[in-house]
């Protein structure tokens, strides 16, 4: 008994993707020309630009810049659209789950055989609201115990 696919991605990551990271190394490269039009200014500087540019280019790339999509719930697979492809996820085919609070908030499927995205899919899930910041996000639980009954594991 299989209901309709829902969502379980945030929708609209381009904030993060796209607009950040353009106002990031936009504003380092605006501060960049300015030091390197003044002939006496601190070559220092410049250097602690680069060092920030690289610091931004590495967080966005592994914080950001992997997230697919959209991630939907099928009941028993993850169906995952990541720029036109489309990849079913079966639950049995996930090890584990892991779940950062940052923003954009990631969650990140460890699957057991690798797919065509790789043996680590990660995605911003919905937003719940959590007003204890101890607890696991409901969604992370949920598919936890679901992935376990799906492998044919026993225990919560």
């Amino acid at each position: 008994m299989s209901s309709a696919p829902h969502r379980i991605s945030v929708d609209g990551l381009a904030l993060h993707k796209i607009v950040f990271p353009l106002v990031w190394f936009g504003a380092l490269a605006a501060f960049a020309t300015g030091f390197l039009a003044d002939p006496v200014a601190n070559k220092n500087m410049l250097m602690v630009l680069v060092g920030m540019a690289v610091l931004g280019y590495v967080v966005v790339r592994h914080a950001v810049w992997d997230l697919v999509d959209e991630v939907y719930d099928a009941d028993d697979h993850l169906l995952v659209r990541h720029k036109g492809q489309e990849l079913r996820i079966d639950l049995t085919n996930i090890r584990n789950i892991t779940f950062y609070r940052m923003r954009p908030p990631r969650m990140t499927l460890h699957l057991i055989n690798p797919g065509p995205l790789g043996a680590k899919v990660a995605f911003s899930p919905i937003k719940m609201r959590m007003i204890n910041p101890f607890v696991k996000h409901p969604l992370l639980d949920d598919l936890e115990i679901r992935v376990r009954r799906a492998r044919g594991q026993t225990g919560s």
